[in-house]
C-alpha cells in the first residue's frame, strides 16, 4: 500500500525525495509487470484533494484512478463518505494504537494541520493492516522511523518501507517464487 507522499512524488518529482524517485518508478514498473499489486487507502485522495480547485482535485483523483483503492473505516473529517466503510471498535482501537506508534503524543481529536496529517498517516497504515497488506511504502521520515516499533507489535503485521526498500522486498519475493517454481517443475519430471 502506498502513502500519499508516493503519489505526490510521482506526479511532481520536484516535491519528492530525489533519491527515492527511481525506486518509485520501479514500483510502478513492477506493477505493470504484474509482480506486485499497488494499492492506496481511501484517505490518500482526501489528502490530495483537500483545499485545491475542483479541476485540480479531479486531475489528482484521475491520477490515482487506476490503482486499487481500499476503503478504510469512516472517520469524520478524514474520509470520503462514499469511499469508506463503517468502522468497528477494533478499528477505533487500531487507529489509536497506530497513531501512538507513528506519532506519539498526537491525539485524534486535535485539529491542527499537523495533527490532521498525523491522524491520516495512522488511517493509511491501519487500513493496510486491516486488509492484511504486507507492506506500507512511504518517504515520510517520521513514518519510516516508526518501522521498528511496528516490528515489535506481533499483532500489527506490516512492514513500513521506503520505496528503495520496497523494490528490494518485491525483488526478493519474486526470486523466491521463481526458485519455488523451478523446484516444482523438477519434481514433476
Amino acid at each position: 500500500m502506498l502513502d500519499t507522499c508516493i503519489w505526490i512524488s510521482r506526479s511532481d518529482p520536484t516535491r519528492g525525495v530525489p533519491k527515492e524517485l527511481q525506486a518509485i518508478r520501479r514500483l510502478f514498473e513492477l506493477e505493470a509487470e504484474r509482480r506486485v499489486a499497488l494499492a492506496k487507502a481511501d484517505t490518500v485522495d482526501v489528502e490530495r484533494t483537500e483545499g485545491v480547485e475542483e479541476a485540480e482535485a479531479t486531475r489528482r483523483i484521475l491520477d490515482t484512478a487506476g490503482t486499487i483503492e481500499v476503503f478504510g473505516p469512516l472517520v469524520f473529517d478524514h474520509s470520503r463518505l462514499d469511499h469508506a466503510v463503517l468502522g468497528s471498535p477494533q478499528d477505533d482501537t487500531g487507529i489509536t494504537r497506530v497513531l501512538a506508534l507513528v506519532h506519539p503524543g498526537t491525539r485524534r481529536e486535535e485539529t491542527s494541520r499537523k495533527a490532521r496529517h498525523n491522524v491520516r498517516d495512522a488511517l493509511h497504515i491501519w487500513t493496510a493492516i486491516r486488509y492484511h497488506y504486507q507492506v506500507f511504502v512511504t518517504t515520510d521520515r517520521a513514518v519510516l522511523a516508526s518501522a521498528g516499533r511496528f516490528r515489535q507489535q506481533s499483532d500489527l503485521a506490516i512492514e513500513i518501507l521506503s520505496p528503495t526498500e520496497a523494490v528490494s522486498w518485491v525483488e526478493r519475493a519474486v526470486a523466491k517464487e521463481q526458485l519455488r517454481e523451478e523446484r516444482r517443475r523438477k519434481l514433476e519430471l
